[in-house]
């Protein structure tokens, strides 16, 4: 069972403001003293979870989760482990914001391009045994890093796994988190050419908000101008890795699964359980919007709103499941 779903790593130039965004995300607050990689744990906020929660009133409810990972300046290589990387980028130092942005890329894309010279010098060498698909498609790679191609979802899945080994970090899935002062504008016309979904965020002005008091947060909650930071984070996420996510409401249980779109009954099964996937029936599977108009599952099997679903099946956003299994 998968206890965190997503790894996300924050990256940037140093006084970008990373530590105290990974604080708004985290709840762990920025120590400037400490150079070192700092994880921290986001429970993702779900107003479906919380709905059906009032609804089934379960023993336990488990959030989503997102593991964020706040990485010095003279770290960001380690971003190579992560599913995502989230570049901050200052609107409040001494360079234009998208002059932050390129030296970031730029510093990535070299980075990539002396791993894949590498792997492609060693590759060459190997007449008998060469994988000229991997071959063909780090030559593809690593003509659009020259050509500075902002290379998005140019690869298919298949050719991202073939190269999946190398830890590029060019080709990961990036949100950017722009970091504004309460003065300064967003103008999303200088990000149009980049392809990156793009978060604004007033972080130094969001985290004074939130040391408030109650009632005090209320009065000044409204100069943060595109609202708080952490949910806007998650849709970016979610976005650039096209994530949805299932509910199982089953045993006093409810539960959020992230999952990427796309993924069969019996591999959600599995995700839940190994015995599921290995004993798996059938998925009874039911929409959350005809679930919260009804309130209850076995009045909606008899309103004739469950479907029975078998391994093929692809899971939709939203989609509540009941897996029966025999092992």
């Amino acid at each position: 069972m998968h206890e965190v779903e997503m790894r996300v790593a924050l990256i940037g130039p140093e006084g970008a403001g990373k530590s105290t965004i990974f604080y708004l995300l985290t709840g762990v607050k920025p120590d400037h003293y400490v150079k070192e990689v700092r994880p921290g744990v986001m429970k993702v906020q779900d107003d479906r979870l919380d709905r059906l929660t009032q609804l089934v009133k379960p023993d336990k409810v488990v959030h989503a989760t997102i593991e964020f990972y706040d990485i010095p300046e003279e770290r960001w290589y380690m971003a190579q482990d992560a599913d995502v990387v989230a570049i901050t980028i200052p609107y409040f130092r001494d360079k234009g914001p998208r002059e932050y942005y390129d030296d970031v890329r730029t510093a990535m894309v070299v980075r990539d391009l002396e791993i894949i010279e590498h792997a492609l010098t060693r590759l060459y060498k190997e007449h008998k045994h060469r994988d000229e698909q991997l071959v063909h498609v780090l030559e593809k790679l690593k003509g659009w890093l020259e050509a500075c191609t902002y290379v998005g979802d140019k690869l298919s899945e298949d050719e991202r796994r073939k190269i999946s080994g190398y830890s590029l970090l060019s080709i990961k899935p990036s949100v950017v988190l722009a970091n504004m002062r309460e003065v300064d504008e967003f103008d999303k016309s200088i990000w149009e050419d980049t392809g990156e979904v793009i978060v604004p965020t007033r972080a130094k002005l969001e985290a004074e908000i939130m040391e408030m008091d109650e009632g005090e947060r209320d009065e000044f909650l409204p100069l943060l101008k595109e609202g708080l930071t952490a949910g806007r984070v998650v849709a970016a996420i979610y976005q650039v890795t096209d994530t949805i996510t299932f509910y199982t409401i089953a045993h006093r249980r409810v539960q959020a699964w992230p999952i990427r779109r796309g993924v069969t009954a019996i591999e959600a099964a599995g995700l839940v359980h190994s015995d599921i996937a290995r004993g798996f029936i059938k998925a009874e599977v039911a929409s959350y919007d005809e679930f919260v108009q009804v309130g209850d599952w076995e009045a909606l099997k008899k309103a004739g709103k469950v479907k029975l679903e078998g391994k093929s099946y692809q899971i939709e956003d939203g989609d509540i499941i009941e897996f029966k299994f025999h092992v």
